[in-house]
């Protein structure tokens, strides 16, 4: 089958940029096509986690995107009813694990023009608005999709694979006979933006305040000058009330305090805990919220996207540039992913939309005490950074995982490793000439390190490990010989 593309992208929303990113940064062409006239002026995301980055520092696009939002070196949740601050959150303490240690709070909008314009300055990249992916068929060498433009006209591109970031309705998805199976919560949700111009953005966020009928409704600070309100919207309300200007007055007057501010957005939507049977069918594979969604609890819906795409990119650059196994590697990406986004976000989330959504509204002020007490406890807090940076995410079963060590199947180690680049062989009291021959042999890069470095890996003696091109490792061993070496990075890197 010849091609008109290795890979195709449907939806230009932040999952599809980003793995155009990374394909590019590997370099990988692909075309994304994308049904809207242009990137969307407001969007539902508002928090970017150290995970995620990591990955744009690996991508060289985090300052540009530093300079659109606020660097949160902490966050105080404050209860403006008692007029009390709970806890105090500093990320600070990250610092040990990761070059990152403070999230962005940054308008998703913002986010997805910084990725379009990293994209387009690579040059490896198409990005087609105004055209829509409205079918698909495959067989074992790739995959033709059918895309309509803007006038209706419909054409068939070839590609050797493509992939659905096309969001909860996708078309991709739809093609496959797939479904989005799991719950839809008993409750709906009201955001609104305000950008305030006065001493009110030196309050300390998120502010959280339990109304009488509809429950608890908070205010994030995630731009200069920029709060979005969030809170749930009685079933009998319907949303035009809950989006008008008194309604919105009330809230900012309640949670900011008195004074002026302008209102930019406001929308309302359900909520769901839901994910697809499969992520990867054939030579057709779906990412962020093609594949699952997620209460908005947490902010993880759009990082997790974003980490489906970095664990995708290097996956699929393998297959097409080194002649990786494609069954193995599309295999393991659907096994890591599916398997973190059941473990760890949906579960995560869920528990925080169960407790601060759904809970019986007297119960309510007492959970959040409890919290409070909680994060006081050294173990508890530091629990707590790693779960909502999504630094503590690993993948425990895929096939492309071996050996034995505690870093196995985590983020590596080393900072700058964990970020993620070029494959890299980690060794610590190996003989000298095993560096060499794994170089020669599998063009990784190798980095020996001394016995101060190798405490973090906690492992006992001499030992080696291999750090994929995301920053996971996928193999470690310990005392390895020759022969285990070249065996744990060709299973890591899916050459076996």
């Amino acid at each position: 089958m010849t091609y008109d593309v290795p890979v195709a992208i449907s939806g230009a929303g932040p999952v599809g940029l980003s793995l155009g990113l990374g394909l590019a940064r590997l370099g990988v062409r692909s075309v994304i096509y994308e049904k809207e006239a242009e990137l969307p002026p407001h969007s539902r995301a508002g928090a970017v986690w150290q995970r995620s980055l990591e990955i744009f520092r690996s991508w060289g696009m985090l300052d540009e995107l530093k300079a659109e939002g606020i660097v949160a070196a902490s966050i105080s949740p404050t209860d403006v009813d008692a007029q009390k601050t709970i806890f105090t959150l500093e990320f600070g303490a990250l610092a040990s694990e990761t070059l990152e240690p403070s999230p962005v709070m940054v308008p998703q909008e913002r986010t997805e023009a910084v990725l379009f314009a990293a994209l387009e300055r690579t040059g490896m990249s198409n990005v087609r608005f105004r055209h829509e992916v409205v079918g698909l068929a495959q067989n074992p060498d790739g995959v033709t999709l059918r895309v309509r433009d803007a006038g209706g006209t419909e054409t068939e591109v070839r590609a050797a694979f493509a992939v659905g970031a096309d969001g909860a309705h996708s078309a991709v998805r739809a093609a496959l006979g797939l479904t989005l199976d799991g719950k839809t919560y008993p409750l709906r949700v009201m955001l609104a933006d305000v950008v305030v111009d006065d001493a009110r953005n030196d309050l300390p966020w998120p502010r959280f305040t339990l109304l009488r009928k509809e429950g608890l409704a908070g205010v994030l600070h995630f731009g200069r000058g920029l709060w979005r309100i969030i809170g749930p919207v009685p079933a009998d309300v319907p949303d035009d009330v809950v989006l008008s200007e008194g309604a919105i007055a009330g809230l900012v007057r309640v949670l900011l305090g008195p004074g002026p501010y302008t209102q930019v957005w406001g929308s309302t939507f359900q909520i769901h805990a839901r994910r697809a049977r499969s992520f990867v069918v054939g030579r057709a594979i779906l990412a962020g919220d093609s594949a699952h969604l997620n209460s908005p609890a947490g902010g993880q819906g759009m990082n997790t996207g974003i980490s489906d795409a970095h664990n995708l990119a290097w996956k699929l650059a393998a297959i097409l540039q080194d002649g990786a196994v494609a069954a193995t590697l599309l295999a393991s990406y659907e096994e890591e992913r599916l398997s973190v986004f059941a473990n760890d976000v949906e579960r995560n989330t869920d528990a925080i939309t169960r407790a601060m959504l759904l809970s019986p509204l007297a119960v309510r002020p007492y959970l959040i005490r409890i919290a409070g007490l909680l994060v006081a406890i050294p173990f508890v807090r530091a629990r707590l950074l790693r779960t909502a940076s999504m630094l503590g995410q690993r993948y425990r079963h895929s096939p492309i995982l071996s050996g034995r060590g505690a870093a196995l199947g985590a983020r590596a180690p080393d900072p700058e490793l964990a970020c993620g680049g070029p494959a890299t062989l980690v060794l610590h009291g190996t003989p000298p000439e095993f560096a060499g021959a794994a170089e020669a042999a599998h063009a990784v890069k190798t980095r020996s390190i001394d016995a101060r470095a190798a405490r973090r890996w906690r492992m006992r003696g001499a030992f080696a490990a291999l750090v994929r091109p995301d920053g996971y490792v996928g193999w470690i061993a310990e005392n390895p010989s020759a022969a285990g070496i070249d065996a744990g990075v060709r299973t890591a890197l899916g050459r076996a």
